[in-house]
């Protein structure tokens, strides 16, 4: 957040270099901010910059803001360590017999933690009504509405 490294550095020029931003992005960035609020941030001399009492209380909220978001991104990215949930898979019985079967299984052992239900079907369901999540069929889609891509033929390894 600009306005939080120009508090933390105290100077326009520190807090561009940081960002990687020109002096005159963070000015407009804080003026703005300023108007925005309809109050002074900060006091500005040529050698220093120096906290109004709105914008130190300001500063406060938003470093807590700021910690908060950053713990919530990392327990973000520490549960993406590995896929896990629930992927409801319908297919006719003849692409589970000619190969299909045999991904799945390979499928089941990369990703243990992925609860995979395969539903053996070659009717065409209400997708969002039954909570499938992929829909395997061969031939032409007779919804439109649906969104399809064609396959890669399977290899025979």
């Amino acid at each position: 957040m600009n306005i939080l490294t120009l508090m933390e550095t105290g100077s326009f020029t520190a807090a561009a270099d940081k960002l990687g931003l020109s002096k005159s992005f963070i000015s407009k960035k804080n003026w703005f901010l300023e108007e925005d609020l309809g109050t002074r941030l900060l006091y500005r001399t040529t050698r220093k910059l120096s906290f109004s009492d709105e914008g130190s209380q300001f500063y406060k909220h938003c470093k807590v803001i700021m910690a908060e978001a950053e713990n919530a991104r990392a327990e973000v990215m520490d549960s993406q360590g590995a896929p896990r949930g629930n992927i409801r898979i319908t297919m006719p019985q003849s692409l589970i017999i000619s190969g299909f079967g045999q991904l799945l299984i390979d499928f089941q052992l990369q990703y243990p933690e992925i609860d995979l239900e395969v539903i053996a079907s070659g009717r065409i369901e209400d997708l969002v009504e039954e909570g499938i999540n992929i829909a395997l069929r061969v031939g032409q889609l007779e919804d439109s509405s649906l969104i399809s891509a064609k396959s890669k033929p399977l290899s025979k390894n």
